[in-house]
């Protein structure tokens, strides 16, 4: 028996090392929280709209070989991540404020569970067209 184990097995590995990473970050994002100004969600959604166009515009100079809309879906799908993992961030600041640090820390954790599970949609992918479930 090889010490790797099942396919099986490395999806299960990797969905909880992505998951957890990403807890961890977010806690350790939360518990160094300090307010320094009001929550405002439009910086999130334009961030998040300036980091897409700029992703995205880089990979279609790059001649990435798709049509209109996939391209035009390329560009919202990115922009709506980046804008929730933002706004989440934001969020902070009204965790701060109903419960202080241990509400802040454990809400940033859960995003970063969630952020983490959504990482590693592409890499459980691959995991799984080699031979995992």
């Amino acid at each position: 028996m090889s010490k790797r184990g099942t396919a099986g097995s490395q999806v299960s590995y990797t969905l909880t090392r992505y998951v957890l990473t990403g807890t961890a970050l977010g806690g350790y994002l939360g518990y160094f929280f300090r307010p320094r100004r009001d929550a405002n969600l439009w910086l999130p959604l334009l961030l998040g709209l300036v980091a897409a166009l700029f992703t995205v515009g880089l990979q279609w100079l790059r001649k990435d070989g798709l049509r209109a809309g996939a391209r035009v879906r390329r560009l919202v799908v990115t922009w709506a991540g980046f804008s929730m993992v933002l706004a989440g961030l934001e969020l902070r600041h009204w965790l701060f404020a109903l419960g202080g640090r241990p509400l802040t820390v454990a809400g940033s954790g859960v995003l970063g569970a969630l952020v983490g599970l959504w990482m590693s949609r592409d890499r459980l992918g691959m995991l799984r067209m080699l031979g995992g479930k």
